[in-house]
């Protein structure tokens, strides 16, 4: 994608033909009106595509445009400007960025390391040890995190199962003991 408009001279230009050079649009009179609506177009158009003007051209010299933060240039020109940016890639969870985005290349990611875990796909984090109090609960994965709990939450709940079973079982006898008679 190319932009469709460069301003020179007080004239709009056609932005750009298969060279990326600026060739003149058919003489009109230059109102002020007209040229700002263009100027106004070709911003949002930068803007919306991930491009700004770094140099405006001249004469003799086309339109530099470069990448906003957060892009990177798919298509250089010979001016060492962009005419194509694309935004970053996120990482996934599960990955890490191993080489950051930069104006002239694309994010790198790479899968975390097993023992390892990444929630934003960001930074990989190591799983964390259960202390010797603790049980694990939940293996960690690439995405999650071991799960640890203390076992005493585990005790009170198999003593509070036990300990309505044999209600249940007592109410059962006493029923059955009561409608034998």
């Amino acid at each position: 994608t190319v932009l469709p408009f460069c301003y020179c001279l007080g004239f709009f230009f056609s932005c750009c033909n298969t060279n990326f050079l600026c060739v003149p649009i058919k003489q009109r009179r230059r109102r002020k009106e007209k040229n700002a609506l263009l100027k106004r177009k070709l911003n949002s158009l930068t803007m919306s595509r991930g491009l700004f003007v770094k140099q405006k051209c001249t004469a003799t010299t086309d339109t530099v445009c470069d990448v906003f933060n957060g892009y990177y240039c798919k298509g250089l020109t010979d001016s060492n400007g962009c005419s194509l940016a694309e935004k970053h890639s996120q990482c996934a969870a599960g990955q890490r960025i191993k080489e950051p985005g930069t104006s002239r290349s694309d994010t790198v990611c790479e899968d975390c390391q097993p023992g390892f875990f990444s929630k934003d796909g960001v930074n990989c984090t190591g799983w964390k040890t259960c202390s010797e109090s603790q049980i694990k609960v939940e293996e960690g994965s690439s995405t999650s995190d071991v799960v640890c709990e203390s076992p005493s939450r585990h005790r009170y709940f198999f003593i509070s199962s036990v300990v309505l079973l044999l209600i249940i079982a007592i109410c059962l006898v006493t029923t059955g003991f009561v409608k034998a008679r």
